[in-house]
């Protein structure tokens, strides 16, 4: 795989560059260019560490899940409740 392959999955399967739902082109491009930001930040993520970008995404997505749950956890001894919109 070249470099231009490896970019384009990259941005498509790391960075959501395919999610935008916008209709507006400026939305659009706001949305493009905050993809390539969050690309060029695991790129350099990826040079600094030797890490890649899928386990960039793997710890990331795991830090975020762990977050909710301590979160949940809080919310459920302080408040009693079983939700954390309670």
């Amino acid at each position: 795989m070249n470099k231009i392959e490896d970019y384009h999955r990259g941005i498509k399967q790391f960075c959501g560059v395919e999610k935008c739902k916008a209709r507006k082109e400026e939305s659009q491009r706001v949305h493009i260019m905050f993809s390539l930001r969050a690309f060029l930040r695991l790129e350099l993520q990826r040079i600094k560490s030797g890490i890649f970008w899928f386990e960039h995404a793997i710890k990331i997505r795991f830090r975020t899940v762990q977050k909710i749950k301590t979160l949940s956890i809080a919310c459920n001894s302080y408040h009693g409740c079983l939700s954390p919109l309670h």
